[in-house]
């Protein structure tokens, strides 16, 4: 370019010989053209065959993006980040450049600036938090780890509260306070009854009781006439551990304890790693048809040695009620629950407290109720009782009532 072209910043300014009457301009050198009508050309007459005469309708051109245009001091820069008129990300910052803008994450955010994720953020999918802790939604949409209840800490390492020590609990007055992981176990104290937050006195822990045992293969080979001689009214012999170990003895001590007279009644080993149904046709069909003084068949819940997989209470109510149902409607009898406080606590519902109780506690002057019973038709009190007829130690149980009692419950 030969020339330079007039800018106007409020008066004329004279440059290289443009004034405001005379100013030459080649076509595109600044996206407009300028008046050349009366630009005086004698001195050059080579210039007239390169001056292109412009539009009558030109107008002063726009200016560039990022730029407005000011009556006084031409076209100025845009502030995008004072006017909030960026699309940086909340967690960005934006840095206001000629003509535009940067956007840039904050400290411990990762992205372009216009979408930061921060670099402690979870997946809810994921495993990113740690043990016993859940990612969640945090203020303003963002995502945290935080630990689950009855824990604390930062979310990757969360230890257990214990609400006993701490006082945290809702346990009655006259109960006393397990802390497990993650929560706590109310248990009412020995002579009082209840789910342990409520506890009343208990008045059913005094005579009259019948006495009974309960055995499977660890006991062995049984002298039955001698338990009978023992003073022993009842007893359950367990049927099977879940679905593929069938008790070795169980036939032997079925058809022994009805010899002698002996009120029996047959029990399986619960396990949740089992199916329910299947697990309770495994006990009908190794028990057989009920005979007139037989006890309803009992369903033992227990934590399995065998099985380190935690259940919620939802899951174990559910298996337990399948079931329940498999066999009283085969039976048409309603089963005994086996348990004790510590077992049902995770379970914690009230759904079959309409079915007989087997509770054991043990070393207490009166058992501890779990949700849903307040009174217990047989308690197991001990796992290492004596009785003629039995080599070693075995379960000792009561039946809360007389004989004609325990009668009306039989078959």
């Amino acid at each position: 370019m030969r020339w330079l072209v007039c800018v106007f910043l409020g008066s004329a300014l004279m440059l290289h010989g443009c004034s405001d009457e005379k100013c030459v301009h080649y076509d595109g050198g600044q996206g407009f053209d300028v008046d050349t009508s009366e630009a005086d050309t004698s001195s050059d007459d080579t210039a007239d065959s390169d001056v292109t005469a412009p539009p009558e309708d030109s107008q002063q051109p726009p200016c560039d993006p990022g730029f407005v245009l000011d009556d006084d001091l031409g076209c100025v820069d845009i502030d995008e980040c004072s006017d909030e008129s960026h699309n940086c990300s909340p967690d960005g910052t934006c840095t206001n450049t000629p003509g535009g803008f940067e956007c840039a994450c904050n400290e411990g955010y990762s992205g372009d600036g216009v979408d930061c994720t921060s670099l402690d953020a979870c997946s809810p999918d994921s495993d990113d938090c740690g043990v016993h802790a859940s990612c969640v939604v945090l203020g303003e949409g963002g995502l945290g780890c935080l630990c689950d209840p009855g824990y604390s800490g930062d979310g990757q390492d969360c230890t257990d509260i214990d609400e006993c020590s701490l006082d945290l609990h809702n346990c009655d007055p006259n109960a006393f306070c397990t802390n497990m992981p993650g929560d706590f176990l109310c248990t009412c104290s020995a002579t009082f009854h209840g789910d342990g937050q409520t506890c009343t006195p208990s008045s059913n822990c005094s005579d009259p009781w019948l006495n009974g045992v309960d055995v499977s293969e660890w006991q062995g080979v049984i002298d039955w006439q001698q338990v009978r001689n023992d003073g022993i009214d009842f007893a359950f012999i367990r049927v099977a551990y879940g679905i593929y170990h069938i008790d070795d003895y169980f036939d032997a001590n079925w058809q022994g304890a009805a010899d002698v007279g002996i009120v029996r009644g047959a029990y399986q080993f619960f396990r949740m790693k089992h199916d329910p149904i299947a697990q309770a046709q495994v006990l009908l069909d190794h028990m057989g048809p009920l005979q007139p003084g037989d006890l309803p068949p009992v369903i033992d819940v227990e934590p399995d040695p065998y099985d380190d997989t935690v259940y919620s209470g939802a899951e174990w109510a559910i298996a337990i009620g399948l079931w329940l149902d498999t066999v009283e409607n085969a039976l048409g009898v309603k089963p005994i629950i086996y348990t004790a406080p510590y077992a049902w606590a995770p379970i914690n519902t009230a759904d079959y407290a309409d079915y007989p109780l087997w509770i054991a506690h043990w070393g207490v002057s009166c058992p501890s109720m779990v949700t849903g019973w307040d009174t217990w038709t047989f308690w197991q009190t001990t796992d290492s009782g004596s009785v003629a007829g039995i080599q070693g130690g075995v379960d000792l149980d009561r039946f809360n009532g007389s004989l004609e009692a325990l009668q009306l419950t039989t078959w």
